[in-house]
């Protein structure tokens, strides 16, 4: 949210999505989970589409692994790449980030198959 988010106040996005600021910042800071219909909303505050945020948010992930990956392999020749059968730690933060976007997930899952899964015929 922040990366998308730009040099933009958190007032002036949470304004334009409908979300006072203060619930903005603690879902930014990943303290709250927003609901589905709250994610749309967030979208719509930051000007973008759901596929970029997706982008943007895989990003980030990708970034914060390969961190990850960097400092548990310090200075060694390869630092940085994947071993087979290495196993990557997370810090206790980012495995409550890790959660958060899985939530996230199954949220916009839920939502899919909500619109786009055939509904089972009615029974009287």
């Amino acid at each position: 949210m922040e990366r998308l988010r730009g040099d933009r106040t958190q007032r002036a996005v949470a304004g334009r999505a409908g979300i006072n600021r203060s619930s903005w910042s603690s879902y930014e800071a990943g303290r709250r989970m927003p609901t589905g219909e709250t994610w749309a909303k967030i979208v719509v505050g930051l000007e973008s589409t759901m596929a970029q945020f997706d982008r943007a948010v895989m990003q980030a992930w990708e970034e914060r692994l390969r961190e990850a990956r960097d400092a548990a392999a310090g200075d060694a020749p390869g630092a940085g790449t994947a071993r087979p059968g290495e196993e990557l730690r997370l810090s206790t933060e980012e495995a409550l980030e890790l959660i958060s976007c899985s939530g996230r997930l199954q949220d916009l899952g839920k939502r899919l198959l909500d619109r786009f899964a055939p509904q089972p015929p009615l029974r009287v």
